[in-house]
Order: C-alpha cells, then sequence, then structure tokens
C-alpha cells in the first residue's frame, strides 16, 4: 500500500493525497480518514484534524475508534489553549 510506505518515509503530504483518493464507497475509505486524521495531528494541524474528525464522527457507522482520537484531539487543542494563556 503506497500510503503506509509514504507514512514511514515521513512523506506526509504525499500520503494525505493518497488516502484522499480512496473512493467513497470503498470499505477502506473509513480506515483512510482515520489515517488522514492522524496524520493531520502529527503534523500540528489540530483545525484540520478536528474538522475531517467531526465529519468522521458525523458518518453512519462511527467506530468508538474515532471518538477516541476526536476525544484526543480535542484534548491537545484544549492544552495548547491552556499553555498560551498561561
Amino acid at each position: 500500500m503506497l500510503t503506509a510506505g509514504a507514512e514511514r518515509i515521513e512523506r506526509l503530504d504525499r500520503a494525505l493525497e493518497l488516502y484522499a483518493t480512496v473512493p467513497e464507497a470503498s470499505s477502506l475509505r473509513r480506515d483512510a480518514d482515520m489515517r488522514s486524521v492522524l496524520i493531520l495531528q502529527r503534523q500540528k494541524k489540530l483545525d484540520l484534524a478536528m474538522e475531517k474528525g467531526k465529519a468522521m464522527l458525523a458518518a453512519d457507522g462511527a467506530t468508538w475508534e474515532a471518538y477516541g482520537v476526536v476525544g484526543g484531539i480535542y484534548g491537545v487543542s484544549i492544552g495548547r489553549a491552556f499553555m498560551a494563556e498561561s
């Protein structure tokens, strides 16, 4: 899978591009969305990660794993806001 290879060699923008090509009807779409959210979080693009994460939660069949990932992003965002105020 090209996307996993792109992630491993730190070509995260390329991995995001490849995950975006997974068809909506594919059984791999949910996994591609999850990986995309995790990459965006890793890149510290928390607003984009949260936006995509909320879309995952709004979709039919949202998993507990998705809720956990979005909760983690939310926690990091709150922590950064708190540190910025200090």
